[in-house]
């Protein structure tokens, strides 16, 4: 899945696809799925959610913009540290910011298979 979204006055390509989760785990070294089991809508505003909600955004955004060898070498702490400097704090704090990228990333989660039947 692949969307557009704003975050500040920045305008954001993001893809979100079945590497995803690995590629955030690879990156940051914490798994995706445990990472948004532990936010809830009342953190919304929490250190917590920032770190989850921007590092997602940084790995679908690399992914939208790398090609794949290219952005395996180069997802490094400095390099995400880089691209954030183009935000304000708060820009990742905000309700909408949060709940576009979670569903783009809730899109290609759900999929479009379907189970089969005997």
């Amino acid at each position: 899945m692949r969307a557009n979204v704003t975050v500040g006055s920045v305008e954001l390509d993001l893809l979100s696809n079945g590497a995803t989760a690995i590629i955030y785990k690879n990156a940051f070294h914490i798994d995706l799925l445990k990472a948004l089991a532990t936010m809830s809508e009342e953190d919304a505003g929490s250190d917590h959610t920032f770190e989850i909600i921007t590092r997602l955004a940084y790995v679908m955004n690399m992914q939208a913009t790398k090609p794949f060898k290219e952005l395996m070498n180069s997802l490094t702490d400095e390099a995400f540290i880089e691209w954030l400097w183009q935000f304000e704090t708060d820009d990742f704090q905000n309700a909408e910011v949060i709940l576009n990228i979670m569903s783009l990333w809730n899109r290609n989660i759900k999929g479009t298979s379907t189970t089969k039947n005997a």
